[in-house]
């Protein structure tokens, strides 16, 4: 367990460190392209930070127990709508008007795909096609106005060096992910020396360390005020999560909504509906954060009784 503890304190020591060089190699990445930082959040970090949920769809499909998958990408949504975002706000975070439209474009399109979901009671392979598309088509409306700006910004500049600036931040991100894996299974290894049951280390632990690298590098760029960055970041991994991730483990290996995944997609959408609530004042502050965090409990809770 000794070791445990050394591998928590060093992982957490890189994780904090490399997500303040991702905020910086974004930053350059954004002044030698002239892409906005909303979308470099979306298009390098969210889809890089969720490898690993990608990685375990596609192998949970592949060995036909994607219910673990399926209950992991919802949970990191529910994790990202309530706990991340409440720390986000407490950390500083004020979106501007256009921020909270683009938000809600993310939270309406996966509530549908969420009540869809939850009226079929099975994803298989033509909804996982329809959820492709509509990452795909989603992917397009966002990122179009950021690439057009960038194609004229700094045309004698070598294309070497932009892909440079873009393997570095994405190589940055890697290492977040990574030190991030480690955080969870060091603290997993901890809990159960401690005799904690495995559903709450599940619940709270792993939930939590599927969604540690959008939440480390949301921070640091709050400290930077680089809110597009982390707006583009939230944006990018709920979408990725209940479109792209969950078509591609359909397409493999249909899955059933049972018990479990009815209650998990009906708390989404709850949170889905309370978020849009708050997001008509168009402006975040503490009584927000504290009902987003404290909706996360009622999700614990919530999952400990069922």
């Amino acid at each position: 367990m000794a070791l445990d503890f050394v591998i928590l304190a060093v992982a957490l020591l890189i994780l904090a460190k490399f997500s303040g060089i991702t905020v910086k190699k974004a930053a350059r990445l954004s002044k030698l392209t002239g892409i906005n930082h909303f979308v470099i959040g979306f298009v390098f970090i969210a889809l890089s930070t969720s490898l690993p949920e990608l990685s375990i769809a596609v192998i949970s499909a592949a060995a036909k127990e994607n219910q673990l998958s399926f209950g992991n990408l919802v949970g990191a949504n529910i994790t990202l709508l309530t706990l991340v975002l409440g720390i986000m706000i407490f950390a500083g975070f004020r979106p501007k008007r256009k921020d909270f439209i683009e938000l809600d474009q993310a939270v309406i399109i996966t509530t549908i795909m969420a009540l869809f979901l939850l009226v079929l009671k099975v994803s298989n392979i033509a909804v996982g096609m329809f959820a492709v598309i509509l990452f795909y088509v989603f992917l397009e409306q966002i990122v179009k106005e950021g690439i057009d700006v960038g194609m004229n910004h700094n045309k004698n500049l070598p294309a070497t060096e932009k892909m440079k600036a873009a393997s570095e931040l994405v190589a940055s991100v890697l290492v977040v992910v990574a030190s991030a894996y480690f955080v969870t299974t060091s603290a997993v290894n901890i809990s159960k020396s401690f005799g904690i049951a495995e559903t709450i280390i599940g619940a709270t632990i792993i939930s939590l360390g599927t969604t540690l690298p959008e939440l480390s590098v949301n921070i640091a760029a709050l400290r930077k005020k680089d809110f597009g960055l982390a707006v583009g970041d939230t944006i990018g991994s709920i979408v990725t999560n209940l479109t792209l991730i969950l078509g591609i483990s359909s397409v493999i290996n249909p899955i059933s909504i049972g018990t479990v995944e009815s209650f998990v997609l009906g708390f989404f959408i709850f949170t889905s509906l309370v978020f849009l609530l708050i997001a008509t004042r168009m402006h975040f502050d503490r009584i927000a954060g504290t009902t987003l965090i404290g909706l996360y409990a009622l999700y614990l809770i919530s999952l400990a009784v069922l």
